[in-house]
């Protein structure tokens, strides 16, 4: 489910996504689906200042290929899996283009009914999740790509151990990446890349269990914004330098209801309840001390802002005012590293 704050993030192909939910019903890995990816990468501990702020613990990377088609034609891959509690799982993922266009439409289904003990005692705990993905490419030379990607999906889960289920978990998501290789002797690569995700997450009482009494609902939503831009350099035949800038806007609101019958959720103007902004300058150096020991060092600085929007505060039953209403921290963050490596033959 990912750990609490920034101390795991998860990149999907480059862009963040955050959830919803402030008790973690919607964690970011409720938005994945790993088989529409090439490839998953961890990386493990701070041993990295590529991918964001944060990440003590580590980082999570979804990555898909970026190639440019030698010749004309077309790619299919599908799978389908049957399991037990009716699990059923479906994946497609077609690529057709030439060697200056491409697109890749991707596809997945994945769908579980309630589980059962060897007693016969039924868990409420079914789901239902689908998504599907998008990409055009344009790739006019071996060393330029320039892709448009869009992505949307959605979900259902019931919950064993909340008194409420998520009856939504809609994400929708459009990005833009350029990536230029072998520019000069000095710069290998430069990549740039901008995205929008926005996850839209319903949880309530009555939608996937039996009539409750006092049917509730609470929608919270959260729209995340941001962009890197990254260059590799080659200063010298044993080393490289990674440099670049990296930023996100986060805004976050909230609508619920006590008695969905009287007063709908969805007829409620949404609250803007906190609003995040972060601004990174980075860079990473490899130093090949012989064929088999390097040393790796890392630097990154973060502008943050965040604002607490909320007028309110609910405790228990009762709404009291916020002593924090609107008002703004900022912090000037700092972190690095420094690794050596030696390899064993």
């Amino acid at each position: 489910r990912g750990m609490a704050g920034s101390r795991l993030s998860l990149l999907l192909d480059g862009d963040l996504v955050l959830g919803g939910c402030g008790s973690r019903m919607d964690p970011p890995t409720a938005y994945v689906f790993p088989e529409t990816y090439d490839r998953i990468r961890l990386i493990k501990g701070p041993q990295t200042v590529l991918y964001g702020p944060g990440n003590s613990a580590g980082v999570v990377l979804f990555e898909r290929d970026h190639h440019r088609m030698t010749e004309p034609g077309w790619k299919f891959h599908g799978s389908a899996l049957g399991g037990s509690f009716g699990r059923n799982d479906e994946v497609l993922d077609i690529q057709d283009g030439t060697s200056d266009f491409y697109v890749r439409g991707m596809a997945s289904q994945s769908q579980q009914d309630n589980y059962e003990d060897g007693d016969g005692n039924e868990t409420h705990s079914a789901y239902d999740r689908w998504n599907t993905s998008l990409a055009l490419g344009w790739t006019p030379s071996d060393d330029v790509t320039l892709e448009l990607t869009g992505s949307r999906s959605d979900a259902e889960a019931a919950y064993a151990d909340r008194s409420m289920d998520g009856s939504k978990f809609a994400r929708d998501n459009i990005g833009v990446k350029l990536i230029l290789e072998n520019l000069s002797p000095l710069i290998k690569k430069l990549e740039a890349q901008a995205y929008y995700n926005y996850v839209d997450h319903v949880m309530d009482n009555y939608s996937l269990r039996g009539p409750a009494v006092m049917q509730m609902a609470s929608n919270p939503d959260r729209k995340t914004e941001g962009g890197r831009i990254i260059a590799t350099m080659v200063p010298t035949s044993s080393s490289e330098l990674i440099i670049g800038l990296d930023t996100q806007t986060n805004e976050h609101t909230n609508r619920s209801t006590s008695n969905q019958m009287m007063t709908r959720y969805q007829d409620a103007s949404r609250i803007k309840d906190a609003q995040f902004k972060q601004l990174g300058v980075f860079g990473e150096w490899t130093q090949h001390l012989t064929e088999s020991q390097r040393l790796i060092a890392g630097l990154r600085f973060d502008e943050w802002q965040a604002e607490d929007s909320r007028d309110t505060l609910k405790i228990g039953m009762a709404q009291v005012a916020n002593p924090n209403a609107n008002q703004e921290r900022k912090e000037n963050l700092s972190s690095g590293f420094i690794r050596y490596e030696k390899d064993l033959h």
